[in-house]
C-alpha cells in the first residue's frame, strides 16, 4: 500500500470519483465532450494530485499539489451546481454528490492548514453555510 492511500482524503475522493462517473452515465450524450468530461476529469483530478504531491521531497511542493487537488475540488462544486440548474442532476444525486465534494474540500483544507506553520496564511478559507446545497440552486438567475 503506498502511504497516500492510507490518507482518508484520498480515500474519500476516490469514492466521490467513482460516484461522479457512475452518474454521469446518465448524462445527455450530446455532452459526452462537455460537461460529462470536465466534472469526470475535475473529480479525478483531486485524488491524482493529493497522490502526486505525496511523493514530493518538501512541505513546500506537498501544499503545492494539495491546492491544486482543492481548486479541482472548487471547479467540481461549480459543474455540480451547473448539472443541477440544468436538470441532468436530481436532487439525491445533487446532494450525495455535494456532501462528498464538500466532504473531500473540508479534509484537503485541514491537510492544507496542517502543513502551514502558525505565522503563514491558509488557503481556501470557506464558510461552511454557504456551502450546503440548496434546491434554488436548480434556477438559473439572471442579471437584470
Amino acid at each position: 500500500m503506498y502511504g497516500f492511500e492510507k490518507l482518508i482524503v484520498w480515500q474519500k475522493s476516490m469514492t466521490f470519483c467513482e460516484f461522479v462517473y457512475k452518474v454521469t452515465e446518465n448524462f445527455p450524450k450530446r455532452e459526452i465532450f462537455g460537461l460529462t468530461s470536465q466534472l469526470r476529469r475535475a473529480s479525478y483530478s483531486i485524488p491524482l494530485n493529493i497522490a502526486e504531491g505525496s511523493a514530493s521531497k518538501s512541505k513546500k511542493e506537498f501544499k503545492y499539489f494539495l491546492t491544486i487537488a482543492l481548486r479541482s475540488q472548487y471547479e467540481c462544486i461549480t459543474l455540480l451546481k451547473l448539472s443541477f440548474r440544468l436538470n441532468f442532476l436530481n436532487d439525491n444525486d445533487y446532494s450525495e454528490l455535494f456532501e462528498k465534494c464538500d466532504e473531500v474540500g473540508r479534509l484537503l483544507n485541514g491537510l492544507i492548514k496542517s502543513q502551514y506553520s502558525r505565522r503563514q496564511s491558509v488557503v481556501g478559507n470557506q464558510d461552511t453555510k454557504d456551502r450546503e446545497p440548496r434546491t434554488e440552486d436548480r434556477q438559473l438567475k439572471t442579471e437584470n
